[in-house]
């Protein structure tokens, strides 16, 4: 709905966290922390908002949950009864401020506030029905309105809004779509001519790459042909099938005899002969299996099942560090696809930034494998390693330790970190954040001065895990390492990697007091293979 609407009724976020701090503060409660969700939809669970809040409640415990209403926490049913029994479980209460209605954690034992676990129940399902009839309604108004002449969203690759809001053809993007069209006449795939508009750097009226996504979705798209196609759920009432079509909508710009042209050069390249409905029946098959990856199961850890998935790391060197010779932009590992049709494979390479977003003429920086560049890194970082003095160990009796300046530091910061555990230990559950990180501040300083300590006073600390492994005996700790932990390895040793072209040009590399140590280029092979 629109500002005015949520602000009259005092629906927007804003509202809704002023009404739980009032609430708060006429309760005497500490608020530990707001979570909003904005512009996320409430029938799926996998929003950050609700994922902080839940992580918060696993890891301190939350007394209270407060919400401005039962739809707040989820719009699908299953979901709702999902995170109040999860959240019981946790030994939280639930509160609705509007209709006050208050579900404890221990509610199956008060048979009293039974009637408020009927009525939210009620609730969610009223939430999610509410959700269902706005489908309902809208989809058919998109209808009138593309009847009208009027569409929302982004315009496919070929259109423009004129003057008067119409659509029309947008010249530069038309003769775009015509090149590429002559393009797959002479034999050649779309992905290819995609990765030739990028190195020539053409791009649409606004500015941007034309990728190949975009123009695969344009070429298929019967909006060239003048056409409006709206996909209907079953549930609307629709005369002649599933899809609402409107035929001769707007300008077209190819005939029906060019457009199926485009669609067998498009199935040939691809090896495939799929009908329309076959690849209809192909969108909507993979619609529903997000929607039914959106979907808990019954039973297990309910963080894991909404979590995100975590990040695949595809090379050793981490963007801080990378840097493109030619245009000084960062670099990033990512996976490309490479080989020809019918061979073709998944492979990490190094991207400048640049060269991906503003295309070649920009930046002429090629991707390059990342096996390449951390081989050839590691085997500098190794030799410089080698030729330094390693830490030596002493196997006497210790001499007897003199004070020293960061050894008085030290016991002065673990006194305050004493003193601060205990009073997060008083305080429990009520004890404020300003606190936790207070805490969590000490015991980094409490670790920098007891190694500065050791140096001081002549000792030599000896870090463990897997890099000190690395200083002691870098080749084989190397071999056995997987991409993650060979990141892990590098990414505090690496101050600046900078690639040009297949070379790797310069490199400065970090030792254990923060020293920047430009290494030697006889130890840098230069060209990568």
């Amino acid at each position: 709905m629109s500002t005015a609407e949520q602000a009259e009724h005092g629906w927007s976020i804003d509202h809704q966290e002023k009404a739980i701090r009032s609430w708060g503060e006429s309760q005497g409660l500490h608020v530990l922390g707001i979570f909003r969700d904005a512009g996320r939809s409430g029938r799926t669970m996998k929003r950050p908002g609700l994922l902080a809040l839940l992580t918060l409640m696993q890891q301190r415990g939350v007394g209270v949950v407060v919400m401005k209403s039962q739809d707040r926490l989820s719009r699908a049913v299953d979901h709702s009864l999902t995170l109040r029994r999860w959240m019981h479980q946790q030994g939280s209460d639930l509160l609705f401020l509007d209709g006050a209605m208050h579900l404890r954690a221990d509610e199956p034992r008060h048979g009293g506030d039974l009637g408020n676990q009927l009525i939210s129940s009620l609730t969610a399902v009223l939430a999610e029905e509410e959700i269902a009839q706005l489908s309902r309604r809208i989809l058919p108004s998109l209808g009138a309105a593309a009847r009208a002449g009027r569409r929302g969203g982004r315009l496919p690759l070929g259109y423009q809004l004129d003057a008067g809001g119409s659509i029309a053809i947008d010249q530069h993007e038309a003769a775009i779509l015509l090149r590429v069209v002559d393009r797959l006449r002479d034999g050649d795939g779309l992905s290819q001519i995609a990765r030739r508009l990028v190195v020539e750097g053409v791009r649409d009226s606004r500015g941007t790459i034309v990728s190949f996504d975009r123009l695969h979705g344009a070429l298929t798209n019967r909006y060239l042909l003048g056409d409006l196609v709206y996909a209907m759920p079953a549930e609307v009432p629709q005369d002649g099938g599933r899809t609402l079509e409107i035929q001769n909508h707007h300008q077209a710009i190819f005939d029906p005899v060019v457009f199926g042209e485009i669609q067998d050069l498009l199935r040939a390249r691809a090896r495939s002969a799929e009908t329309p409905d076959q690849t209809l029946a192909k969108r909507r098959a993979g619609r529903q299996r997000q929607r039914r990856a959106n979907r808990l199961p019954p039973s297990g850890d309910l963080l894991a099942a909404i979590a995100p998935p975590a990040r695949p790391v595809h090379g050793a060197m981490a963007p801080e560090a990378l840097r493109c010779a030619h245009c000084g932009g960062p670099m990033y590992a990512s996976l490309q696809t490479v080989g020809a049709v019918g061979h073709r494979r998944r492979m990490a390479v190094y991207l400048c930034r640049f060269h991906k977003d503003r295309g070649a003429a920009f930046c002429p920086q090629p991707p390059v494998r990342c096996d390449d560049v951390d081989e050839v890194v590691a085997a500098a970082v190794i030799a410089w390693l080698r030729q330094r003095p390693g830490p030596s160990v002493q196997t006497a009796a210790p001499a007897v330790p003199t004070p020293t300046k960061a050894g008085d530091d030290l016991r002065v910061a673990e006194s305050e970190r004493n003193r601060l555990r205990q009073a997060m230990e008083r305080l429990g559950e009520l004890a404020p954040d300003i606190l936790a990180e207070r805490l969590a501040a000490a015991e980094a300083t409490i670790l920098r001065l007891a190694n500065l300590a050791q140096r001081e006073a002549g000792q030599v600390p000896l870090p463990q895990g897997v890099a000190w492994d690395f200083r002691r005996n870098p080749r084989a700790t190397w071999d056995k390492l997987d991409v993650s932990g060979r990141r892990a390895v590098m990414q505090p040793m690496l101050d600046q990697v900078q690639i040009r072209d297949k070379s790797v040009v310069f490199l400065a590399v970090r030792d254990d007091d923060g020293q920047v140590h430009r290494i030697d280029g006889s130890l840098v092979e230069g060209a990568v293979p």
